[in-house]
């Protein structure tokens, strides 16, 4: 759920992705669209190419074993990390989906299976393992002890089967494959295995950097040994290699001890022991003393004060009170009932379009999108049937009503004066789903009804605002932020339903329900966060020169051809209750 504010936060908050408090209290829009941007993209990228595509991009793009492996403790922390991510994508072949996923998930951490493998802790490193590597895979290594148990076990070759040698005579041919074991390539052939042998005994021996330990005897196959020729022969390679003293071959443990002390240099570089053939006794394992922890006592002192505050907070009664704020996408409650009803409705015009949040959604989304000045024909309708159906809508049955809503919001002309249509605003100069946030000092309901209705041409037709007193930060999302002409003006779609006749949505219908649901309190916020917005950013700004309209368009009831007669409320709030709003929510007026 990228979209949720609360939840991203929290996440970033932790560990694996390290934002510190004041990276998230960094008031950087540019900051968070590119968070945002992101994690929408993850989003997508779990849902087209699968979750372990999206967990392998998530920890590249966001440097996570980087930062887990900075911890005293990293290795521990990254294997934990990259292990869950191998047991999700083995669960995604049973629960497909990211929400199977997730209630699996869920589960696994509330009852564990102590009897599965899979889900054993992972030994973080193998630098406390045991290491059995062959010798020619040690080769560059290095390890602080070496055991090298067979370096008697050898096996020359003879001629019971085919064998590869080097032959210099023929350098147009540098290895040759005897298939038939021919006698008289045998002692090349023997050379040569010797010659290999020789040098992995070389490798194995100095990958030690302390201690390195080496078992040799008179066992079967050590007489023709890289180690029995080097510490046994009495005169370098013959012309057959086993043609050994009968040194080696015949004498016991004493008389081959007797030459390697003969080889030993003074100071004792290596020693000679007996290997003894009993089974030592199993090292068990002495548990450490369980560490005592104790928590610490909190001194300090919660502020239960401070919270973030939105339009719905304060439109709402006590006893409606939401969680953190969310986009506004028309909820079952904004759902208005019929004007009123004509017995025979098109089943496939937008009067009879589904209803309630997920339609909001759906035409939010789709706003959103679209490329005002070239949303029409094919390109038009490929883009609505693509949301149609993303959205679990018949596209079949909707495309050209949906289409033609498109068509009929983007050319309605929003202002005679200026020409104003939509069709007209390109992406460099609109905004879209602005989220702001700005501080509020100590707000009680009480002044800010008085502000709100002493502007208000009706005050007795506002339901009043009861809240409780609140100070923290006012967060909120503008669907729409566009410039024209040298002003800014803000728009919000609303997809409720007012009735089956596009004269259900004149302006006389229209502003009950603006004063019902108290939208003229969230049109005020957002202008003040906007207004706050272009004092800083503009140079020289002036209410009255930059500041435009702000727009609510009943999405259902527009109709080109009649303009803004119908399905737009339009108004530009004085510059009065504007300044005195922003001095209250800063604190400034009280």
């Amino acid at each position: 759920q990228p979209q949720d504010d609360r939840a991203l936060r929290l996440a970033l908050a932790t560990e694996i992705m390290g934002k510190t408090a004041a990276w998230l209290a960094a008031d950087d829009d540019a900051q968070w669209d590119e968070v945002f941007q992101h994690f929408r993209s993850y989003h997508e990228d779990w849902q087209r190419r699968g979750f372990i595509a999206m967990f392998r991009r998530l920890l590249d793009e966001q440097r996570v074993p980087e930062r887990v492996m900075a911890y005293p403790d990293g290795e521990r922390r990254l294997t934990n990390v990259l292990h869950l991510g191998e047991l999700l994508q083995v669960a995604t072949q049973e629960q497909p989906g990211m929400e199977g996923l997730l209630r699996w998930f869920t589960d696994a951490r509330l009852r564990p299976d102590e009897d599965s493998d899979e889900q054993q802790l992972r030994l973080e490193s193998d630098t406390e393992r045991v290491q059995i590597v062959t010798l020619h895979k040690s080769k560059g290594l290095e390890y602080e002890i070496v055991f090298l148990p067979f370096c008697w076990d050898s096996k020359p070759k003879d001629a019971k089967g085919p064998f590869s040698f080097h032959d210099e005579a023929r350098p147009e041919m540098p290895v040759i494959f005897d298939l038939a074991a021919q006698p008289q390539h045998l002692p090349q052939a023997d050379k040569e295995r010797l010659a290999e042998e020789l040098r992995l005994l070389y490798v194995g021996a100095t990958r030690a950097r302390y201690r390195c330990y080496i078992v040799w005897g008179g066992i079967n196959g050590a007489k023709s040994s890289a180690l029995g020729y080097l510490l046994h022969q009495q005169q370098w390679m013959t012309d057959r290699v086993d043609e050994v003293p009968p040194r080696i071959a015949g004498a016991d443990d004493d008389a081959l001890c007797a030459d390697l002390r003969a080889l030993n240099p003074p100071g004792d570089l290596f020693e000679i022991a007996a290997l003894s053939l009993e089974t030592p006794p199993p090292v068990v394992a002495q548990d450490a003393a369980p560490a005592v922890f104790t928590a610490r006592k909190f001194s300090g002192r919660i502020d239960s004060g401070w919270r973030i505050a939105s339009f719905t907070g304060l439109a709402a009664r006590r006893d409606q009170r939401t969680g953190p704020a969310e986009p506004d996408y028309d909820a079952a409650t904004a759902v208005e009932p019929s004007i009123t009803e004509p017995r025979v409705v098109d089943p496939n015009s937008m009067f009879a379009f589904p209803k309630g949040a997920q339609a909001g959604i759906f035409l939010h989304e789709l706003f959103e999108t679209l490329d005002f000045p070239t949303a029409s024909g094919v390109e038009l309708d490929q883009a609505v049937t693509r949301l149609l159906r993303k959205h679990g809508y018949a596209a079949e049955t909707w495309q050209a009503a949906v289409s033609t809503l498109v068509q009929q919001v983007l050319d309605t002309e929003l202002d005679r004066d200026t020409g104003l249509r939509l069709r007209a605003v390109g992406s460099v100069r609109r905004l879209n789903e602005l989220k702001f946030h700005f501080p509020l000092a100590r707000l009680d309901a009480a002044p800010l009804n008085e502000i709100v209705t002493s502007f208000s041409p009706d005050p007795d037709d506002l339901p009043g605002l009861d809240f409780d007193q609140t100070r923290g930060m006012m967060l909120g999302f503008i669907d729409l932020v566009f410039e024209h002409g040298g002003r800014y003006y803000l728009l919000d779609y609303k997809s409720n339903h007012l009735g089956n006749r596009i004269e259900d949505y004149a302006l006389e219908h229209l502003v009950p329900v603006m004063r019902s649901h108290r939208y003229d309190l969230q049109s005020l916020i957002y202008a003040v966060a906007v207004h706050r917005y272009l004092r800083h950013r503009i140079r020289g700004y002036r209410y009255a020169e930059h500041f435009g309209v702000v727009y609510y368009l009943f999405l259902r009831g527009m109709d080109a051809a009649r303009g803004a007669e119908f399905g737009v409320h339009a108004a530009k709030p004085a510059q009065a209750l504007i300044e005195r709003l922003d001095a209250l929510f800063g604190g400034d007026l009280q």
